[in-house]
């Protein structure tokens, strides 16, 4: 994939001299799960060597309002079994506990990185968040602040808003933080939601090692902060999931590239 295009205003400021660390840090999840496994492999390619630190699986306290736009009958791979292929270190541990995961860090590595991404978790509170340098790079499925939540996406359909992939630095508020930049992904007239989900989470971690690059030479206090008091962070209810499918048509032909 190529470079994602940036400029002006929603360009992070670029600084040179600092050199990509050898290590990222990657948290994901110990379960099947997609954007873990895939966005393992997107890293290998880049030729970066990971520590995955992988969270057990948890049941969510919250309602996913709204149906999943997830693909039936694929079952994903096992993300240990992606590290063990890309002889990545691989270690379960929970995400919210903040020594442990230093202690994993300085045990397995020697020293701490400066930047960790997500591929896979939940909320990750702020003393872990502070452990990292330069911070932690998030792939949110479409435009901040406008679209926050597990629902993202949907939410871009029901306002409106062209298919973009915002990449950012987490903060420990839900969808915040600093902005890196914004990745258009394509849609065309005779896609499905579930297709179109696909190609969205193909984007996500595809461009996950440009983001790397592009935080490693960015002084980190010059990104501009993500708003989004005016946008709250909530489900959608089953007439919203009418509409997104009885619009889905129309918002493909608005922003298709066919």
């Amino acid at each position: 994939m190529e470079s994602p295009k940036t400029g002006g205003s929603e360009t992070a400021v670029l600084l040179q001299g600092e050199t990509m660390s050898k290590h990222i840090v990657v948290f994901g999840y110990d379960f099947p799960h997609e954007k873990t496994s895939r966005g393992l492999l997107a890293l290998k390619q880049a030729g970066y060597d990971c520590l995955v630190l992988a969270a057990p699986h948890e049941k969510l306290s919250i309602r996913d309002a709204g149906r999943s736009w997830g693909m039936k009958g694929l079952k994903p791979h096992h993300p240990q079994q992606i590290a063990n292929i890309c002889e990545f270190q691989y270690h379960v541990i929970n995400h919210k506990k903040a020594e442990a995961i230093k202690w994993a860090l300085l045990t397995l590595l020697g020293y701490i990185p400066s930047t960790a991404v997500i591929l896979g978790a939940r909320i990750i509170p702020e003393d872990v968040i502070g452990i990292f340098r330069k911070g932690i790079i998030n792939a949110h499925p479409a435009k901040l602040p406008q679209c926050r939540g597990l629902i993202a996406p949907k939410l871009a359909v029901l306002k409106n808003i062209p298919p973009l992939i915002t990449y950012h630095l987490i903060d420990k508020h839900i969808d915040k933080g600093k902005f890196l930049y914004y990745q258009r992904v394509p849609i065309y007239k005779a896609d499905t939601q579930q297709e179109f989900k696909l190609r969205s989470l193909h984007y996500q971690v595809e461009g996950m090692p440009y983001a790397i690059e592009l935080l490693s030479k960015t002084s980190a206090e010059h990104l501009p902060k993500l708003g989004g008091d005016e946008y709250p962070n909530k489900g959608i209810t089953p007439e919203d999931d009418k509409l997104v499918d009885k619009t889905w048509t129309s918002y493909c032909n608005e922003f298709s590239e066919d």
